[in-house]
């Protein structure tokens, strides 16, 4: 593996909040447990492990600096949701399987405020809910279909109308909407530096441009990283979309891109126009391939997704894209007052997703020294913050709030296939959603 770099000016989160990115390996290491990955799901865990076991050593290594892949570049949405949609999840798992589930997701968001506030992180937080507008009469059938699923699975939520859904968010077209009151906003990557920042105080080894060479699985992890030799009683593969080894890894997900861009701030007189948005309640679509779009702290406007693409062979940041006209297009298709408005930052981000949509957590199916939690399918803020408590658990050989999910100790199913056919069913799959999803804007206008 080679170390990546990339100029932080492109990425919204990190040009507000540009990382001083810490000294590489420059020795070789002994530790007890090394984390692969310096983003959510390894600082987490390091932090985690440390808290629980003071005398143990704990080491991290980043091939670039932390929060340089989905911890800086995601859209900042702290969610409950677990797989799709809580009606998926219940089709699939039933009420109490179900249950279960969506009370995980549920307590990561609350691992995530109260991990904040305990740490005093200066993340722009705001617990607002979260909603889900419908454009089209099948989407307002799911948006019902949805709020009776949430009741069934114990999670709080509302049934907007849609003169409630217009004048919270602006948007004519919206005919109504699902809302989650447990969850919101933050700044993505001031949330991966706060953690750094606490993991480091904690006495977790941090190393920053660090790139993975080699990994050696047995009762003595041996990793070669940076030119360096490192040996761990434990390792932890918390690289999420990166993850290249193990490379029995490489069938539990795909690495697939989304896109996203942030307007130049409002005046207040473009705020007006749009209503205000007084709430602040970040959305997304009920899409099958949604569209998301949030405040931001500073009074700007980001729009991500509305595509995703996945590149052959799992190539990773593949920068120029169509999508970015794409995104600045539906900024002016839901809030017309805004079109021409002037984009400041454009960004591709990478995702790990997997057929089942649940994430993949849990031990090495030969190496049980060897603990992995990857592949979030978008809703990493929460399940890879929250992630560092099962990866303890794990670690540490003691029983925790995962057991019994159906995501944790098993690959995920279906697996997801090799090339040439991973190029296919993706291509596929995508070219399905995209349909679908074309159907529905045709009936937007019809309200």
């Amino acid at each position: 593996m080679t170390a990546m770099t990339t100029d932080q000016s492109t990425v919204f989160w990190q040009r507000e909040a540009p990382a001083t990115v810490g000294a590489p390996l420059g020795r070789d290491l002994d530790v007890d447990v090394l984390v692969i990955g310096g983003g959510y799901t390894g600082l987490s865990s390091a932090l985690c492990l440390k808290e629980a076991e003071p005398g143990l050593r704990v080491a991290v290594i980043e091939r670039d600096f932390v929060g340089f892949g989905a911890s800086g570049r995601n859209s900042g949405y702290l969610t409950s949701l677990l797989g799709h949609d809580l009606w998926t999840l219940r089709r699939r798992l039933g009420d109490e399987r179900g249950r279960v589930a969506a009370a995980f997701g549920a307590a990561a968001v609350d691992h995530v405020v109260a991990t904040i506030e305990r740490l005093g992180i200066a993340c722009d937080l705001e617990m607002t809910g979260l909603c889900s507008p419908a454009l089209s009469p099948g989407q307002e059938r799911l948006a019902d279909r949805l709020h009776a699923a949430a009741a069934a699975l114990g999670v709080a939520s509302e049934r907007w109308d849609g003169a409630r859904t217009r004048a919270a968010l602006g948007v004519e077209l919206f005919r109504g909407a699902f809302h989650v009151p447990k969850g919101g906003i933050l700044q993505p990557f001031k949330l991966a530096q706060g953690l750094l920042a606490a993991a480091r105080a904690a006495g977790v080894e941090v190393y920053e441009g660090t790139a993975m060479e080699s990994l050696e699985l047995g009762p003595v992890v041996v990793a070669r990283a940076g030119g360096r030799t490192i040996r761990a009683g434990h390792a932890v593969v918390a690289t999420n979309a990166y993850t290249r080894e193990p490379r029995a890894y490489r069938r539990h997900f795909a690495p697939l891109h989304v896109y996203s861009v942030v307007t130049a701030p409002l005046t207040t007189a473009q705020w007006e126009a749009i209503g205000g948005w007084r709430g602040r309640e970040g959305f997304y679509t009920l899409h099958h391939i949604l569209y998301a779009l949030r405040p931001t702290a500073d009074g700007r406007i980001l729009a991500a997704t509305g595509n995703v693409r996945y590149f052959w062979n799992d190539r990773l940041h593949v920068a120029e894209s169509p999508d970015y006209g794409m995104l600045e297009g539906a900024i002016g298709w839901l809030w017309p007052a805004l079109r021409g408005i002037r984009i400041e930052s454009r960004w591709e981000g990478v995702i790990g997703v997997t057929l089942s949509d649940f994430p993949s957590l849990g031990r090495h199916p030969r190496h049980a020294n060897v603990v992995h939690a990857i592949a979030y399918c978008g809703h990493g803020v929460a399940l890879a913050n929250y992630a560092g408590t099962v990866v303890r658990d794990l670690v540490l050989g003691r029983p925790g709030a995962h057991e019994g999910l159906p995501f944790v100790g098993k690959a995920p199913f279906p697996p997801v296939p090799g090339e040439p056919l991973r190029s296919a069913v993706a291509a596929g799959y995508l070219g399905v959603l995209r349909g679908l999803d074309a159907l529905a804007n045709r009936g937007t206008r019809r309200r």
